[in-house]
């Protein structure tokens, strides 16, 4: 099985690469970092374009709604509500060294079907999967088939409806942070 690493966005694979019995699968934990919809549609119209119909596309995320997820993202919340700072609500910043520190935002099942949906696959599968790591979280597993070819432009209603979060702040990004 030959195994690829590069920028999503840009995979380097010739169109329709992954053949009708084919398929892709994301372990999709980098995504967290993916804050701005935008990219994800442009992760998901790549997607789209290097398989051909029938293609799988198979993905798994935390569930933002579960465990140690949850706890991280209310916590983040709290504190940047107390300094009255506005961001979006499933937004966290976190390190899991203490070291190296990051800002995530944890997608939740709708989008990530809406995504997909948007970039011409249907939902196969949906599986909820509790992890056995003492903090109650939880990964949601989906299959998806290609049944369309799609190009949507860069800037799509699709993005619009997903955000109705407010725009990411500065407060959102600590990339920067010392």
């Amino acid at each position: 099985v030959p195994i690829s690493q590069g920028d999503w966005g840009k995979i380097g694979l010739q169109d329709k690469a992954i053949g009708e019995k084919g398929a892709i699968d994301c372990m999709c934990r980098s995504i967290l970092h993916v804050t701005e919809p935008e990219v994800m549609e442009q992760i998901f119209n790549e997607m789209n374009r290097i398989s051909e119909v029938g293609a799988r596309l198979i993905i798994d995320v935390a569930n933002p709604d579960k465990g140690h997820y949850k706890k991280l993202r209310e916590s983040h919340q709290a504190i940047m509500e107390a300094r009255g700072i506005k961001t979006r609500e499933r937004v966290a910043y976190d390190s899991p060294d203490e070291t190296h520190f990051m800002t995530r935002y944890y997608y939740n099942a709708a989008e990530i079907k809406k995504f997909a949906e948007g970039s011409g696959y249907k939902l196969i599968k949906e599986n909820y999967v509790p992890l056995n790591n003492g903090y109650g979280d939880e990964n949601i597993y989906f299959v998806f088939e290609k049944d369309a070819d799609v190009v949507l432009p860069q800037e799509s209603p699709q993005s619009a409806e997903i955000t109705q979060l407010p725009e990411q702040t500065e407060a959102d990004d600590f990339s920067q942070a010392a």
